[in-house]
């Protein structure tokens, strides 16, 4: 099923009154034998020979996602699992968050942030998308549980690291999560009103140019709600489809 004709894409909304909740597993038996192992690793190597910029860090990997309750259910794995889920049909999907952050100008005109990705993302590069997002860090070995709380920490923690862009102050609720085939991801979308009053003629990514290490995004905009459509044609295909699908499912496109 797909999400406003986006193939690949679905969006589950929250109901009314539940609270988003990823619950961490404890660890399952081995999910590979010395054979698929040995794919992964050399699949893995030729990766990392194409894109210097990979790195095998901890993730949380979503085993199933109920949104009517509002449970996600994770399990600890590394990014080399899900680099190499779609080529070798292992079914990884990583926990993730999504940023749809607007702010109003001076004369009230609300608009949304776009951000461009770089051409070495694991994933769209060089497709404008909803900045901010990215995968979700594993917590300390005791904690078995991230509420909307941490989950919004994580996503401003992605702010600052690839926008330089602060989220002090503003309104915060998660609204759906988004599951990606093509990512093969499950990324909680959480709305984030900004305080005080943007400028969308500067550019969102100005702080990001002063950092050496802020390579995520090659460019960033603010685009009024009501030119988002006009955005979405003007661009085409260089929007990401789950960008396109929660633009659609929110009514702006």
């Amino acid at each position: 099923m797909s999400a406003h004709g986006t193939a690949g894409v679905r969006i589950e909304a929250l109901p009314d009154g539940v609270l988003l909740r990823a619950e961490i597993a404890p660890p399952g038996p081995r999910p590979h034998g010395p054979e698929q192992a040995a794919r992964i690793d050399a699949l893995w190597e030729r990766l990392c020979r194409e894109n210097d910029r990979l790195y095998d860090g901890p993730i949380l990997r979503t085993v199933s996602v109920d949104a009517e309750s509002g449970v996600l259910l994770c399990r600890r794995d590394t990014f080399r699992s899900l680099a190499t889920s779609a080529q070798l049909g292992l079914g990884v999907r990583q926990l993730g968050v999504m940023g749809v952050v607007t702010g109003r100008d001076r004369a009230g005109r609300e608009s949304v942030l776009l951000a461009r990705r770089s051409s070495q993302t694991r994933i769209y590069p060089g497709l404008w998308e909803l900045a901010p997002s990215g995968g979700v860090s594993p917590p300390a070995a005791n904690v078995a549980m991230l509420g909307p709380a941490e989950l919004a920490a994580a996503l401003a923690d992605e702010a600052d690291e690839e926008l330089g862009l602060s989220f002090e102050g503003a309104q915060v609720r998660v609204v759906a999560v988004l599951r990606d085939d093509t990512a093969c991801s499950d990324d909680v979308a959480l709305r984030i009103e900004l305080p005080g009053v943007i400028d969308p003629r500067r550019g969102a990514c100005a702080a990001e140019r002063e950092a050496h290490d802020r390579w995520e995004y090659l460019d960033a905009a603010w685009v009024a709600l009501d030119e988002v459509n006009a955005f979405a044609s003007d661009h085409g295909a260089a929007v990401a489809p789950p960008t396109t699908a929660m633009l659609r499912w929110l009514g702006w496109n």
